[in-house]
């Protein structure tokens, strides 16, 4: 069930995509493609050959889900999503990607600022974050769209933890506060560009000194990129928990290409595990 609804909640942004974006012409058989695609990948009479030998995964009682719906409504409310709380600068390309979404006709383009009368640009963007939002502002405005986009981030991030929960285990409470809190591997960067550790808030993301590396803690990319970080958690999830629960490679597609119009580079990231899971259940399936 949290399979089904994970890849419905991947889904739905490709659906107002293809109907919105494209001429219908190629948007309604595209719709119809992948929810033939999502019927038969979770039809009950589908053969998906379970592997045995793997524990159960835990699906959690009524009080940890109830714990872990209230943490993704407080991480949520810290993420700056749908203007409750603080925002970080990146929020201003997201508010103008949505506010263009919302008051510009689909495809959205844009005329030369230098000759008002020459070539347009075309917003190209990975659009799965705004697109439920910018439909409800398109119908009621603008504090429609930020109401549903923050449901939205909730929803992603409710998912989530609740995938966290199952694949981790029992500990996976106490393990939660850990996946929520800890940075990346830009403390080890630092140290080794700067000779020491970080100290008090330092900001220590740009290690590096370029755009080329940044390892960030989960929680600055829910509160910076939460396009990246939630299709990358949910998509991982569905290919992990596969790997870990069948013997085929029958869903695999699918579920990677569930990432790709939340984050191409997502999709990129996801190619050695699902190389691992080809090469695990020997093609069978794909």
């Amino acid at each position: 069930m949290v399979s089904f609804v994970t890849i419905l909640y991947l889904s739905l942004p490709f659906v107002i995509f293809f109907l919105g974006w494209l001429k219908l012409i190629y948007g309604i058989p595209l719709t119809g493609l992948l929810l033939f695609s999502i019927y038969k990948t979770y039809q009950p009479t589908m053969h998906l050959d379970l592997d045995d030998s793997q524990r159960p995964l835990i699906f959690p009682n009524k009080a940890t889900l109830y714990s872990l719906l209230a943490i993704a409504l407080v991480w949520t409310a810290l993420s700056g999503t749908g203007g409750i709380g603080s925002q970080t600068f990146d929020w201003q390309k997201h508010n103008a990607i949505l506010n263009d979404l919302i008051y510009s006709s689909w495809p959205t383009f844009y005329k030369g600022t230098a000759n008002p009368l020459g070539p347009s640009s075309v917003l190209i963007y990975y659009l799965s974050f705004y697109l439920p939002a910018a439909v409800a502002g398109k119908l009621f405005g603008w504090l429609a769209a930020n109401a549903v986009s923050f449901l939205w981030c909730y929803m992603g991030i409710a998912l989530s933890l609740v995938w966290f929960y199952r694949l981790v285990g029992k500990r996976s409470l106490w393990v939660l506060i850990l996946f929520i809190f800890a940075g990346g591997l830009d403390v080890i960067g630092t140290f080794i560009m700067k000779g020491k550790w970080m100290t008090g808030a330092e900001s220590i993301e740009w290690w590096a000194g370029t755009y080329l590396f940044q390892y960030s803690s989960n929680s600055n990319l829910i509160t910076w990129v939460p396009q990246h970080a939630i299709g990358g958690w949910l998509a991982t999830s569905l290919i992990v928990n596969e790997l870990l629960t069948t013997r085929t490679c029958a869903r695999l597609g699918l579920f990677s290409l569930g990432s790709l119009f939340w984050s191409p580079f997502v999709t990129l990231g996801l190619i050695p595990i699902v190389g691992v899971g080809i090469i695990k259940n020997r093609w069978k399936g794909l």
